[in-house]
């Protein structure tokens, strides 16, 4: 599976922000962000929520940029890749199972919980079966 979108932050908040997310409390399934330090995080859980992949910047984005990101996950099902502006930038290669796939709402800009919106913007999201 593979995400991309665009995105532009107007300010690094106390609590992380959610640029895509889909899952809640023990069914998350997967979710991508800003933390509140500026670096960005891609995670994916297991199916049954147990086990997770992260996949974290190497450095702090600057505000008022705009950034493309896509995160793959590759099929031999082992590897998440973080790509930023073209370049990749983290993996993690630590995941073993299946992805959380509930009925859970795909959300965009913000996650199931009442933390997490972006200060910012947002462009172009695109979800891909394949990478």
């Amino acid at each position: 599976m593979s995400w991309s979108l665009w995105f532009n932050i107007k300010k690094i908040e106390v609590v992380s922000q959610w640029f895509l997310g889909k899952g809640s409390g023990e069914q998350w399934e997967y979710g991508f962000g800003v933390k509140n330090d500026g670096f960005i995080s891609a995670s994916i859980w297991q199916l049954n929520g147990v086990g997770h992949a992260v996949a974290t910047s190497t450095s702090a984005i600057s505000i008022n940029n705009w950034y493309h990101m896509v995160v793959v996950y590759d099929s031999s099902g082992t590897n998440l890749h973080l790509y930023i502006n073209g370049v990749l930038n983290a993996t993690d290669t630590s995941f073993v199972g299946t992805i959380g796939n509930g009925n859970q709402q795909l959300r965009i800009g913000a996650r199931q919980t009442s933390e997490g919106d972006v200060n910012g913007k947002i462009g172009r999201a695109s979800c891909r079966e394949r990478v």
